[in-house]
């Protein structure tokens, strides 16, 4: 038995249709994101057109005291955090057609799909490091 053959036909459509709906999930993620960022620094910009911008107490004055801005920072730091989420994700699912499409070695695609999936993981883990923290900054602020 080669390692090419380490699932049947049954598992491999199982396979691919677990790595179809990830790759799409990573492509809508990461176009949500992009999405929200570019919506996010248009209205950064409106934001910043409000205070005087050489004054930059002014707008750090401003910032703390307004919860919408605090909101916006929050969101345009997540948003790259999401990017990243998606293309890994996309690239996750990669890993595993290969192994429905009987390219290369199952283990090794397997092994390499594991990986890539700990990548999301671990920026999961990540953001959630982020959000408890700036959730606390929030309570602490506000």
């Amino acid at each position: 038995m080669t390692q090419s053959s380490l699932f049947d036909a049954s598992q491999r459509k199982l396979i691919f249709r677990v790595a179809k709906q990830m790759r799409n999930v990573g492509y809508l993620w990461a176009a949500a994101a992009i999405l929200g960022l570019v919506l996010d620094s248009i209205d950064l910009i409106k934001y910043l057109g409000q205070v005087n911008p050489i004054n930059v107490i002014d707008i750090f004055k401003k910032s703390i005291e307004d919860r919408d801005f605090f909101n916006l920072f929050d969101s345009i730091v997540k948003q790259p955090f999401y990017v990243l989420i998606g293309i890994v994700t996309i690239r996750t699912s990669l890993y595993f057609q290969a192994i429905a499409a009987q390219e290369g070695s199952d283990i090794e695609n397997l092994i390499q799909g594991l990986v890539e999936l700990g990548k999301v993981l671990s920026w999961l883990l990540t953001y959630a490091v982020i959000f408890i923290t700036i959730l606390w900054l929030r309570i602490l602020l506000f």
